[in-house]
């Protein structure tokens, strides 16, 4: 099962908004992409995700929020275009419940991690925040024990 969110914005040196999409693995807690999509809206997490697809494959099940782009309270089955596709690519949806953050809880406790690591730390513009994010994945990828791990990395696992 994967994981996905968006981690809470804040703004750059420039006045632009950032709003990271975080992707993992509950199982291993890697974290595959820490990303400020190319493009706004589902087109941008769409690319993302098809670039998730082709490095670690598919996943059986994506937990999600219920907030845009990846479910809509006023949809069918509260499918956007985004979870559709997630469908008929044969992947699982599961949602948490609305205004409950702690059932997606260890995404949340990597987004804590994140804010006070990175997000405190704003860069000038979003090239330089990317390079910021992509240096402290790989942090906590590969140097970063995790106490649920027993002592291992998410890439030992």
């Amino acid at each position: 099962m994967w994981t996905v969110d968006f981690k809470g914005w804040w703004r750059l040196g420039d006045g632009s908004r950032c709003e990271p999409l975080t992707v993992r693995d509950a199982h291993s807690r890697f974290l595959f992409t820490v990303s400020l999509p190319a493009k706004a809206g589902w087109e941008g997490v769409r690319a993302e995700f098809e670039r998730l697809f082709i490095l670690y494959g598919l996943p059986r099940v994506i937990h999600s929020d219920n907030g845009s782009p990846f479910a809509s309270v006023q949809a069918p089955l509260g499918l956007t275009r985004l979870s559709a596709w997630w469908v008929c690519l044969g992947i699982e949806l599961d949602r948490g419940r609305p205004g409950h953050p702690q059932d997606n809880g260890a995404h949340e406790r990597m987004h804590r991690d994140l804010e006070e690591e990175v997000a405190r730390h704003a860069q000038p513009d979003a090239r330089m925040q990317q390079a910021c994010f992509d240096v402290w994945r790989e942090e906590y990828n590969w140097e970063r024990p995790h106490e649920a791990l027993d002592g291992r990395t998410p890439g030992e696992v």
